[in-house]
């Protein structure tokens, strides 16, 4: 049933050449090819990994929090938060 309703589809318009050459062109055979989609397919997946790094770290940013991982960005502990408030001083006597 389909198969006949496409041969009167191709008889009328002429459209499987066509089809097939442009499909050809979109999609060639040749195997190098496929290397290029490789390295296409892999850029797409790191650019979309570094917009997702951005925007959590936008967030994390906006809710005041710091990235555990950055080493620019020291750790913050209980004794650091007491001195810089001033409550213990930073030359104890022993």
């Amino acid at each position: 049933m389909i198969d006949r309703a496409f041969r009167w589809f191709d008889d009328r318009l002429h459209v499987a050449n066509f089809t097939r050459s442009s499909m050809r062109k979109i999609f060639p055979d040749n195997w190098s090819f496929m290397l290029g989609e490789i390295a296409l397919y892999c850029f797409v997946v790191l650019v979309q990994r570094q917009l997702a790094a951005l925007r959590r770290a936008a967030e994390a940013a906006a809710a005041g929090l710091t990235d555990p991982t950055d080493p620019t960005d020291p750790p913050t502990t209980s004794a650091d938060a007491q001195v810089s408030s001033g409550t213990v001083s930073s030359h104890s006597v022993p």
